[in-house]
């Protein structure tokens, strides 16, 4: 019985130390390149309407005016509402090694292919209050109310993290969507220098 005991032990401790052990590289990939990628793809539609031209008869309206103009250049807007899916999504491999033929080798390809030790994060259980900062305001989709999430606020989706055995490669996949039919899919390669994930490549591979 005691051998059953341990046995069952081993397996509980082995699985935890796993989801664990992907818990912390997927944590430590977003810790690298987070705010990189949402700052390279996002876009911040707001616009302060500035006041419309008026009668130039006299030198004094003309200055009047460019006066207003001048004072748009002291509102500053509060940071960006970014929204994050908290949920992980499946990592679509069809056609991914003609898309990532010139920026990797056929080694790292072939395994990146064949992991099986896919991340099995489900959710991304990251801290976003350390990556919001006077330009974003990050935010998980699931702590907002319907009528924010259907928006037109950027959304980001992440799929899971794939990697080379060596784990100095890793490659996801990720959304931007604005409207159902206002959004792009990208596939992002990462590398591992001195100890640092790097974004290597930003590849666009889809348009709604």
């Amino acid at each position: 019985m005691n051998k059953y005991l341990i046995v069952i032990f081993v397996i509980f401790y082995t699985s935890c130390n796993k989801e664990n052990k992907d818990e912390n590289i997927t944590k430590q990939v977003f810790k690298d390149v987070f705010f990189r990628l949402v700052d390279t793809t996002s876009a911040d539609f707001r616009r302060i309407i500035g006041p419309s031209p008026e009668d130039f008869s006299s030198e004094d309206r003309k200055k009047q005016f460019y006066k207003k103009v001048d004072s748009l250049k002291e509102i500053k807007l509060p940071p960006l509402k970014v929204i994050i899916n908290n949920s992980t999504y499946k990592l679509n491999l069809n056609g991914f090694k003609y898309r990532v033929k010139n920026y990797l080798n056929e080694k790292d390809i072939d395994e990146i292919l064949s992991f099986k030790d896919s991340t099995i994060i489900n959710e991304l259980n990251l801290n976003l209050n350390n990556f919001s900062n006077e330009k974003y305001n990050f935010v998980y989709k699931k702590d907002l109310d319907s009528s924010i999430r259907q928006s037109r606020l950027g959304k980001f989706s992440f799929s899971k993290l794939h990697f080379n055995k060596a784990k100095t490669v890793c490659v996801f996949s990720y959304g931007l969507y604005y409207s159902s039919l206002n959004g792009t899919n990208f596939l992002c390669i990462l590398k591992k220098e001195k100890n640092t994930w790097q974004i290597h490549k930003i590849l666009e591979v889809g348009i709604s």
